[in-house]
C-alpha cells in the first residue's frame, strides 16, 4: 500500500463510522442534529468514495454507492422537516405553530423509515462490507497515480462548478440555482477529501466554496418549507399556510439576493482547480 492510501482509509472510515456508528437511527425530534451529521457524512463518505474511485473495483463500488444514496435519501427525508419545524418556530407566529403537530408526525413517520433501512443495511451486514471495500482498496497505486486520478477528479467537480454558474447566470431558472447548490456541495466535500490525504492545503478555497454552499442552501430551506406548506391540507391548515408562505416568500426573496450578490461579487471559486497534477 503506498503512503496516501492510509489517509484515504481513515478519511472514509471515519465518515462511515459517522453513519453507522449509532447503532440504530435517531427518531425523537430532539435529534435533529445527530440525523443531520449522519446525513452530511454519508454524502461525504459518497463523494470520497468517488473522488478516490480509483483504488476500488468498479463493481463493488457501484453497488455500495447505490445503497449509500438510499440512506442520504431516508436521511434527508427527516433533515428537510427538521429544518422546516425550525423555521416555523422561528416565526414565533401562532399561525405557524399550530402546523408544527402535524408536520412533526409526518417527520416521526419519515424518521421510522430511516431507522428500518438503516437496521436492515445493518443485518445484511452492509457497514461491514464498506469497511471491507475502504480497506482492501484493491486497485494498488502510487502515490503519483492517486494523485493524479483525485486531481482530475477535482478539475472535472471544479469544472460543473463553472458550467452550472454559467448556466444559472443565463438564464437565472429554479433548476439552475439547484443544480449550482448541488454541484458546489460536491465540490466542497471533494476538496475536504483531498485535504484530508494530500499534503496541499484548499483550506481558502474550501471556505469560499462553503460560503456560497451556505447561501444557496439558505434559500433551499426556505423553498423547501415553502414546498411543504403548498401541501398542507384541511381548511383552516390550509389558510395558515397560506399566510405563511407570503411570510416566507418575503425571507426568500431576501436570501436570494445575498446569494445573488455574493455570486456577483466573490468568484473565486470560479478560478483554476485548487492542486496541479504530480507531473510524473
Amino acid at each position: 500500500m503506498n503512503s496516501a492510501s492510509p489517509h484515504v482509509a481513515t478519511y472514509l472510515l471515519g465518515k462511515t463510522r459517522l453513519v453507522f456508528g449509532t447503532g440504530r437511527a435517531p427518531r425523537r425530534p430532539g435529534d435533529a442534529k445527530s440525523i443531520h451529521r449522519m446525513r452530511v457524512a454519508s454524502r461525504r463518505l459518497r463523494v470520497g468514495f468517488r473522488f478516490f474511485g480509483a483504488l476500488f473495483p468498479d463493481g463493488e463500488l457501484r453497488e455500495i454507492l447505490l445503497q449509500l444514496q438510499r440512506v442520504t435519501q431516508a436521511l434527508g427525508d427527516v433533515r428537510t422537516l427538521d429544518v422546516n419545524a425550525r423555521l416555523l418556530r422561528q416565526t414565533k407566529r401562532a399561525d405557524a405553530l399550530t402546523l408544527i403537530p402535524t408536520l412533526l408526525a409526518e417527520r416521526t413517520a419519515r424518521a421510522d423509515n430511516a431507522g428500518v433501512l438503516l437496521e436492515a443495511l445493518r443485518a445484511d451486514q452492509f457497514p461491514a462490507r464498506v469497511r471491507t471495500l475502504i480497506r482492501d482498496q484493491r486497485r494498488p497505486l502510487s502515490d503519483a497515480q492517486l494523485h493524479d486520478a483525485a486531481a482530475d477528479r477535482l478539475c472535472a467537480l471544479h469544472g460543473t462548478v463553472r458550467k452550472r454558474f454559467d448556466r444559472y447566470r443565463a438564464n437565472g431558472s429554479p433548476r439552475a440555482f439547484h443544480r449550482l447548490r448541488i454541484a458546489a456541495k460536491k465540490y466542497r466535500y471533494a476538496l475536504e477529501a483531498s485535504q484530508a490525504v494530500f499534503p496541499e492545503s484548499a483550506t481558502e478555497r474550501i471556505a469560499e466554496v462553503a460560503k456560497m454552499q451556505d447561501l444557496l442552501g439558505r434559500c433551499h430551506d426556505l423553498e423547501a418549507v415553502m414546498d411543504w406548506l403548498s401541501g398542507v391540507r384541511g381548511k383552516k391548515p390550509a389558510q395558515h399556510a397560506a399566510t405563511l408562505l407570503d411570510v416566507f416568500a418575503e425571507k426568500y426573496e431576501r436570501r436570494r439576493a445575498d446569494a445573488e450578490k455574493f455570486l456577483k461579487t466573490s468568484r473565486q471559486f470560479l478560478k483554476g482547480a485548487a492542486r496541479s497534477k504530480s507531473g510524473r
